[in-house]
């Protein structure tokens, strides 16, 4: 997409999101996860690595702890320094691309980062039209088709 105007300094994109989309469990769920721990916890006891018996222990209260939680709200700005995420800054130095995902779900832009620990930025847009992004972010960065990790889906829809 071409831009047809010139991003200015004084240009920035603001808003704000949720953390994840949030949806109360059944008991179902909560059977389900207990369930699948207890039969790795018993597997594990079984082979004698209680270590990992108390891991999967722990993770299991701090999922079920998790799950009670209402999603944090996040501020989201881009401006012509970088994107801030809530007090995170982002500068366009160490990001390479992004992609505007809209065919699944809620949009979001999922912004890719130079950097080993955080290389994907995933922020829902909500209220945000998508062309938008794609102006802003266009101006500063390259566009590239990105996709969630399966395990990023996956965390998504167990806790979410």
């Amino acid at each position: 997409m071409e831009n047809q105007r010139e991003i200015t300094p004084q240009d920035t994109l603001y808003w704000e999101t949720v953390e994840h989309n949030h949806s109360k469990k059944t008991a179902d769920w909560y059977w389900v996860i207990s369930i699948i721990a207890l039969a790795i916890v018993v597997s594990a006891v079984i082979l004698g690595n209680f270590t990992f018996a108390l891991v999967i222990t722990m993770l299991t209260i701090v999922l079920f702890m998790q799950s009670h939680r209402d999603p944090e709200i996040f501020k989201v700005g881009m401006s012509n320094k970088g994107v801030y995420v809530n007090k995170t800054f982002y500068p366009y130095e160490h990001l390479t691309s992004y992609w505007v995902e809209t065919d699944i779900g809620v949009p979001r832009v999922i912004i890719k980062s130079s950097k080993l620990i955080m290389p994907l930025i995933i922020i829902p847009l909500d209220d945000v039209h998508p062309d938008d992004i794609e102006f802003f972010l266009g101006y500063y960065l390259d566009q590239e088709k990105l996709e969630e990790s399966l395990l990023q889906i996956l965390v998504e829809y167990v806790i979410g």
